[in-house]
């Protein structure tokens, strides 16, 4: 279980990296494809609910072996953050930046899980 959970944690750091260069090429692709508009929008749209998907595995998987709550905490946080930004930005306007900095942080507290780990299974 120790190995799946520093898997989970890649998975989950991988995961938001994704998700911001994502959030970041959207509007780029869709400008530039913008004759292939509504088959690449539903695409791009779907890639979101995939990354939110794989993030929701790792901070579950993660949450498993997790000591300090704190981080889970956090970690539940930022994803229920991420996922209602995902879910509601066509609907009320929410600055992009929200979502970067909630990937960012879900990011930080992978990356903070890891090394906590690591200096209790020394």
């Amino acid at each position: 279980m120790e190995n799946y959970s520093i898997k989970s944690d890649f998975y989950g750091i991988a995961s938001a990296c994704l998700c911001v260069v994502h959030c970041m090429l959207t509007p780029v692709i869709l400008a530039v494809n913008h004759f292939q508009a509504f088959g690449t929008a539903i695409f791009w749209e779907c890639l979101n609910y995939v990354f939110l998907i794989i993030s929701f595995y790792a901070v579950y998987n993660c949450s498993y072996s997790n000591f300090k709550s704190l981080i889970k905490i956090i970690q539940y946080i930022l994803l229920s953050g991420l996922a209602f930004y995902i879910v509601f930005h066509e609907h009320i306007t929410i600055p992009p930046i929200i979502s970067y900095l909630l990937s960012f942080g879900l990011v930080i507290s992978h990356f903070v899980h890891i090394i906590n780990h690591r200096k209790t299974h020394e």
